[in-house]
């Protein structure tokens, strides 16, 4: 299914909603790449809405840092930066080792049941689609909902909403450099035995150890990246070292 038809498929809430969703990820799949101009007319007849309906949903991804708007230049794909990948990495892992160790005390039977279902249908799902060998579309939106689970019984919206936030400006880079399929660079890596410990480990309710896996499975992938970084993604840009 085309963005077009999920757009008028009734899928979405609103009108609004539909707009902002489907050009978010536009964005994050890299099919508006890093600094490209994002013409409202075009886009309008892509997904055959208006034109406010576009302006507005450029204007609400500024505020989630996927959109820069320029008064003169227009709108904008948000550029990209190995610092600020790191500065994105450094802050999923304060805020989200912090809500599972809340969730670990917080959550419930149905919440661990939540998770193990979420792992079973994530590990069921391949990452690559056979047909066009890009990312699964589905596995994407997997990999959200297994991480989303281990953090829902936080009992902490605020920390949910940033979450999300962080987990698509870091998918953003992870779908621009495949961050888990890199295995020319190194041995290959184990997604599903990452995600498997981290899993137990919750399961175990060992916060320690979980928030240790959980941080470490978001630096792996940057780590990942940054090798297989070059001048035409972040121009050449030299990373920050890591806080001690």
């Amino acid at each position: 299914m085309n963005s077009k038809q999920e757009f008028h498929n009734g899928a979405f809430k609103s009108l609004s909603g539909a707009a902002v969703a489907l050009i978010r990820r536009r964005i994050i799949n890299g099919e508006y790449p890093p600094g490209s101009k994002l013409v409202i007319g075009n886009i309008a007849a892509e997904l055959d809405i208006s034109p406010g309906l576009v302006r507005e949903a450029l204007s609400r991804l500024v505020t989630e840092g996927l959109v820069t708007a320029h008064e003169q230049r227009g709108f904008r794909a948000s550029e990209v930066s190995l610092n600020e990948l790191q500065d994105i990495t450094a802050n999923r892992q304060l805020i989200e080792t912090h809500a599972l160790r809340l969730a670990i005390a917080n959550g419930d039977a149905e919440w661990e049941a939540g998770i193990i279902a979420a792992f079973h249908r994530l590990t069921r799902c391949p990452r690559i689609d056979d047909e066009n060998q890009h990312h699964s579309a589905n596995w994407s939106q997997l990999h959200y909902s297994f991480h989303r689970s281990l953090l829902m019984a936080c009992q902490s919206p605020w920390m949910l909403r940033f979450s999300d936030l962080l987990f698509d400006q870091s998918e953003r880079y992870r779908r621009l450099r495949f961050g888990y399929e890199l295995e020319g660079i190194d041995t290959p890596r184990d997604v599903d035995g990452e995600h498997q410990a981290i899993m137990d480990a919750v399961l175990a309710r060992d916060a320690d150890l979980a928030a240790d896996l959980l941080s470490q499975h978001y630096q792996s992938t940057v780590q990942r990246i940054i090798k297989q970084a070059d001048n035409s993604l972040f121009n050449g840009e030299t990373p920050k070292p890591e806080a001690q």
